[in-house]
C-alpha cells in the first residue's frame, strides 16, 4: 500500500493498516514543511491519502492519477452494518460505526467514534472525530464535518461545505454549495 501524506494524519492511517496485518507500506511525505517526498511517476500501487484536509486530498489524487485508490482501510473496532459501501481509499477510523445503507465515496475520511446511518458521503469528504450523520442525508464532495457535529434526518449538503466543529444542522435543510455553518444552520 502506498500512503501520500502529510503531517501526522498519515500516521493514524500506518496504525489502522497495521490493526489489519497490512505491513508492506510506502509512505510519501507530500508536506513541504517536513522535506516534501513526493512519489515517482513509474510508481504504482493501492493508494490511500493521509490528508485530513478534504481539498487537499482531492488536489493529492488528482495529481497521481495512476496511483488507484486502495481497497477501503476499516479500523477492526469500527462496527460496520449491513448495506454499507465505502469508496476506493476510504478510511474508517476506530470505534466508529456505519449502520445500515451508508455510502462512503472515494477517498473519504471518518475519523473516530462518529455515527453514521442510512446516508451518502461524496468523495473526499471528512467525518471528524464524534460527527453524528442520522439518516437519509446526503453531503456532497470534498465537504468536511467538523468534530462533534450533528447533521439531521432528511438533510443535503452541498460540495464544499465546511460544517462546524459542534455545528448542528436540524432535519429537512438544504445547505448550498461552499458554505460554512457554524453554530446551528437556518434554511434560507
Amino acid at each position: 500500500m502506498i500512503v501520500i501524506g502529510g503531517g501526522n494524519h498519515f500516521r493514524d492511517i500506518e496504525a489502522i493498516a497495521h490493526r489489519n496485518g497490512i505491513t508492506r507500506i510506502t509512505v510519501f511525505d507530500d508536506s513541504a514543511d517536513t522535506g516534501w517526498s513526493a512519489p515517482p511517476d513509474d510508481i504504482h500501487g493501492p493508494l490511500v491519502i493521509g490528508v485530513n484536509d478534504s481539498a487537499a486530498r482531492r488536489n493529492i489524487a488528482h495529481r497521481f492519477p495512476h496511483l488507484l485508490g486502495a481497497a477501503p482501510l476499516i479500523d477492526p473496532s469500527a462496527l460496520i452494518g449491513v448495506n454499507v459501501h465505502c469508496g476506493h481509499g476510504s478510511v474508517v477510523g476506530p470505534m466508529t460505526s456505519l449502520l445500515h445503507s451508508v455510502t462512503l465515496g472515494n477517498h473519504v475520511h471518518v475519523n473516530s467514534c462518529v455515527n453514521i446511518v442510512r446516508s451518502i458521503v461524496g468523495d473526499f469528504s471528512t467525518i471528524s472525530p464524534g460527527a453524528t450523520i442520522a439518516g437519509n442525508v446526503e453531503i456532497g464532495d470534498a465537504c468536511t464535518i467538523g468534530a462533534n457535529a450533528t447533521i439531521c434526518e432528511r438533510t443535503k449538503i452541498g460540495n464544499a461545505v465546511t460544517v462546524g466543529a459542534g455545528a448542528i444542522v436540524p432535519p429537512y435543510s438544504v445547505v448550498p454549495d461552499n458554505l460554512t455553518i457554524t453554530g446551528v444552520w437556518k434554511n434560507v
